[in-house]
């Protein structure tokens, strides 16, 4: 009898033991038939390990294998939670058939499990299309355009989210099963993206998205009480997080999120209490690092050494290093400071009696540099400590000056000859588009130039320009494009800010470096952001002034009155009386 048939049969008969034998026998002429065999008997067998064992083996040693099994280890990998693994293995699928809505399915799960936003935005979209070329049942089209308006929430396309959330209501009516928690958890995230509170607690009264019998999702639950904090209440808001709080207790996320919305309104011991809670959260941005030294928790250190290490961003670890004096105060007998490699020159200058290194050992367990080590601490808790003995954010910062000797040393004679000079920087390298609405363009900052007497000279201190807006700036005489790289060179954008009598800027780098050397900066952030800690006065250095905006403000109206302010600074103008 044929061999493939006498598989087949003992296959359907479930006699493993013999198709065994007459796969060994099918290996040597037949060696991918003899493997999907193994395969299909595994999947009889319901033993999932060596299915999926069987199926790595198989896709890697046969290019030629049929979509359709592509497709069910695809599935496999999904349901195991192993969404990277899947994601190739469907994409590889979508590749060639691009209209293969199982594949399209697995793709977007597992990016959106991945929180690859744009993948999961790319493939809804190119199913919307397809599926609307290929005359799809309706339901099928709109499946894939609730998708996309996930897609686009996910990125922070907000604008585009509404649009297709307008377009999806009248269909919402006639599959109402579509209409699910995390579709209001986009819609709302967006809403209060684009500053339509009002509109995202109508629809939260309206769905009764708070009700007990409402089916939620963890998503919805999250943003909600972000909504009410956006509206200014923030009783409602407190509730709505302690009711999260309590229904998930061993996640993470939900207190990151409350301490963030404590520390906006203020409640700064509440709020740097549950900070902590940082680094039990998968996705925080910074590496949890190993110690054998225990952390510090304020202690005198008189005769004991320390370690304080930087975490977040570059332009947060120069903000929670602002706090230093906090530990210094306590006489440490050996201060070592942790950052950035680009930070290592500031951070030496800033505090030339510590030892100033890179960060890049993130398990120090063994290694005697380490070891040896007295306390160690995260710059980041140095905020909780200092609260919890001052109550505020108050510190007798230490600002580095330059002279006005190094200022004519450094700077060409055509800028000396100004009587200010005004430091520009409009955007962050990290544009996603979240975190847009944050941002100017080099429109705006050529637009305070112009607006501007021709005495007063400019220095970008935009890090990362790109060519169009080195050209930009360039054509203006009193504008001073410097040539170096700032966005590797710290301490060149650091010297630069210093050089300044007042500087503009978004909320980045530049803020601190100006708040270091004691340079007035100008700049613009959302009405509650946490780094405000609620307070009327910028808490981490006395010489920033914040204008504030509602989310997704107008620009030309931020700009007007970052304009306003900025003749007031340069003595332009006179401040209105009131």
């Amino acid at each position: 009898m044929d061999l493939v048939k006498r598989a087949n049969q003992l296959l359907a008969a479930k006699k493993f033991g013999e198709l065994d034998l007459v796969i060994d026998k099918l290996r040597p002429e037949e060696p991918q038939l003899a493997e999907e065999l193994c395969l299909q008997k595994w999947a009889n067998l319901g033993d999932i390990k060596e299915l999926e064992k069987c199926f790595d083996a198989y896709l890697d040693r046969f290019d030629n294998v049929p979509n359709s099994n592509r497709l069910t280890a695809a599935s496999l990998k999904h349901d195991l939670a192993k969404y990277d693994e899947a994601l190739t293995i469907a994409e590889r699928v979508f590749e060639t058939e691009a209209s293969n809505f199982s594949a399209a399915e697995i793709i977007f799960s597992c990016a959106v499990n991945l929180q690859r936003a744009k993948t999961a935005l790319r493939i809804a979209s190119v199913m919307v299309d397809e599926a609307e070329r290929l005359n799809q049942p309706e339901a099928v089209v709109v499946d894939y355009k609730v998708k996309q308006l996930m897609g686009t929430a996910l990125v922070g396309l907000y604008p585009e989210t509404l649009g297709i959330w307008d377009e999806l209501l009248p269909h919402f009516e006639k599959y109402p099963e579509m209409l699910t928690a995390n579709v209001f958890a986009c819609v709302l995230r967006s809403l209060d993206g684009v500053g339509n509170v009002t509109e995202a607690l109508r629809i939260i009264e309206e769905h009764g998205l708070e009700a007990d019998d409402f089916p939620t999702t963890h998503e919805l639950e999250m943003v909600i009480p972000q909504i009410f904090m956006s509206a200014g209440q923030e009783g409602r808001a407190l509730n709505a997080y302690h009711e999260v709080l309590e229904k998930y207790p061993d996640r993470a996320e939900p207190r990151w999120n409350y301490s963030l919305g404590l520390l906006s309104i203020g409640r700064l011991r509440e709020g740097f209490e549950h900070f902590e809670i940082r680094w039990q959260w998968g996705d925080f941005p910074s590496r949890k690092r190993l110690f054998s030294s225990p952390r510090w928790e304020g202690e005198s250190l008189e005769g004991k050494s320390i370690l304080v290490w930087g975490e977040q961003g570059v332009g947060d670890q120069l903000l929670f290093l602002s706090l230093l004096p906090f530990v210094m105060d306590k006489s440490p007998a050996d201060l070592t400071i942790e950052v950035s490699y680009k930070l290592i020159k500031l951070v030496k200058a800033w505090y030339p009696e510590a030892t100033v290194r890179g960060d890049d050992v993130v398990d120090t367990v063994g290694q005697s540099a380490y070891d040896q080590l007295d306390y160690q601490i995260p710059s980041g808790s140095l905020m909780r400590l200092v609260v919890n003995s001052t109550g505020k954010i108050d510190v007798n910062k230490r600002l580095m000056r330059l002279k006005q000797e190094a200022k004519d040393a450094f700077l060409p004679d055509h800028l000396l000859e100004k009587r200010f000079i005004v430091g520009l920087s409009w955007r962050s390298t990290l544009i996603t588009e979240t975190r847009e609405f944050n941002y100017m363009s080099v429109l705006a900052a050529e637009e305070i130039v112009t607006s501007l007497p021709d005495d007063i000279g400019f220095i970008c201190l935009q890090y990362a320009m790109t060519d169009d807006e080195k050209e930009s700036m360039r054509k203006y005489d009193n504008v001073l494009v410097p040539e170096a790289d700032f966005f590797d060179d710290v301490y060149s954008n650091a010297y630069h800010t210093g050089c300044c009598d007042v500087a503009v800027t978004a909320g980045t780098i530049v803020v601190q470096l100006g708040g270091i050397f004691g340079v007035p900066v100008l700049t613009w952030l959302p009405k509650r952001d946490w780094v405000l800690l609620g307070q009327e006065h910028y808490p981490w250095f006395d010489n920033i002034l914040v204008v504030r905006g509602d989310a997704n403000w107008d620009k030309e109206s931020m700009l007007a009155e970052l304009k306003r302010k900025l003749r007031i600074m340069l003595r332009i103008d006179r401040p209105a009386l009131h």
